[in-house]
C-alpha cells in the first residue's frame, strides 16, 4: 500500500457527486455524510461498507480513501481539530475502532447541520468560519458520542503508523531519522524507505510540511514571523523562509499580509 501526505492549512467544505480517492492522511479531521448511492471507505487498509445516510469521520493521520462507489452524492468537510480545544486530547489520544457512523444511530439533528455548513461558505468573512466551526461543533457533539473510541497507541501496532504519529506529536523539537529510530526502536535506514517508498515524500520534507503547517496556523493568529518559525520548529528564520517558499508558494510575510486582506483583520 502506498499513499499519500495532503498539505491542509484551511477548513474546507464541498457537495460531491461521486467519491473515489486513493489512500491519504493529514493532520485534519474529515467528515461526510453520504447522502445517496454507496461506497467502501478505507481506514488503514480495512474497508467499511456505507450506505445512504451514514456519516464518515477520520482522525488525524488516519490513511484513508473511498473505491468503488456508486452513484454517491453528500457533503464533506476537511477541517483542523485544534479550534475545537475541548475535544483536542481526545483527538490526539484516541481513534474510532470504525470511523462509521450508520443511519440508525444518527441523532436526527445532525444529517441537516452538513448542508447548513456547505451553505455557510457563501457567508463574507469574517462570519464564514465562525458559522462553519458552529455547525462542525455540534455536528461533532452530537456523533462522538456514538462512536466507540481506543488509545491510539494501542489501536494499531502498525510501523507506518506509529511513525505517522510520532512525527505529529513532536515536529517541533529537534526530529531526525536518528532520534526517531532510537524511540521507536525501528532502523533509521528502514524508516527512510517507508517514507520514500510508501508516505512518498521525504522524512525532512514531511516533517517541514508539518512545520510550515503549524506556522501557518500562528501566522493568522497574528504571532510575529521570528516566533511563529521558532514555535513550529525552524531552528533558524532563513531555513524557514525558504522552506516556507517552497511548500505554499509565497513568503511568511506575504502570506500572512494575504490572509489579513482575505478576512478584514488587522491582527
Amino acid at each position: 500500500m502506498s499513499f499519500f501526505y495532503e498539505s491542509k492549512d484551511r477548513l474546507e467544505c464541498n457537495v460531491f457527486s461521486a467519491l473515489t480517492y486513493g489512500d491519504h492522511f493529514h493532520d485534519h479531521l474529515e467528515m461526510f455524510l453520504l447522502e445517496t448511492g454507496r461506497t467502501n471507505a478505507r481506514v488503514n487498509g480495512v474497508e467499511y461498507p456505507m450506505q445512504a445516510g451514514d456519516i464518515f469521520l477520520a482522525f488525524p493521520n488516519q490513511i484513508h480513501s473511498y473505491q468503488e462507489s456508486v452513484d454517491c452524492s453528500g457533503v464533506i468537510c476537511i477541517f483542523p481539530y485544534r479550534p475545537f480545544e475541548d475535544l483536542t486530547p481526545l483527538f490526539r489520544r484516541y481513534v474510532p475502532s470504525s470511523p462509521i457512523i450508520h443511519a440508525d444511530a444518527i441523532p436526527a439533528q445532525a444529517a441537516p447541520l452538513f448542508r447548513l455548513t456547505y451553505n455557510a461558505m457563501q457567508l463574507e468573512q469574517p462570519y464564514r468560519e465562525a458559522v462553519m466551526k458552529g455547525y462542525l461543533s455540534v455536528i461533532l457533539g452530537l456523533i462522538l458520542p456514538k462512536m466507540e473510541l481506543q488509545d491510539s497507541g494501542e489501536a494499531s501496532s502498525d510501523t507506518v503508523q506509529s511513525i505517522l504519529r510520532y512525527c505529529a506529536e513532536n515536529y517541533q523539537q529537534d526530529l531526525t531519522l536518528e532520534t526517531v529510530a532510537a524511540e521507536l526502536h525501528i532502523s533509521k535506514y528502514h524508516i527512510s524507505h517507508l517514507f520514500s517508498q510508501k508516505i512518498r515524500i521525504g522524512f525532512n520534507d514531511f516533517i517541514n510540511m508539518l512545520r510550515v503547517q503549524e506556522a501557518c496556523r500562528q501566522l493568522k493568529q497574528g504571532i510575529g514571523i521570528t516566533q511563529a518559525s521558532v514555535q513550529a520548529g525552524f531552528n533558524s528564520i532563513r531555513s524557514f523562509n525558504r522552506v516556507f517558499l517552497k511548500q505554499t508558494g509565497m513568503t511568511p510575510l506575504k502570506y500572512q499580509k494575504k490572509y489579513r486582506t482575505e478576512t478584514g483583520t488587522n491582527a
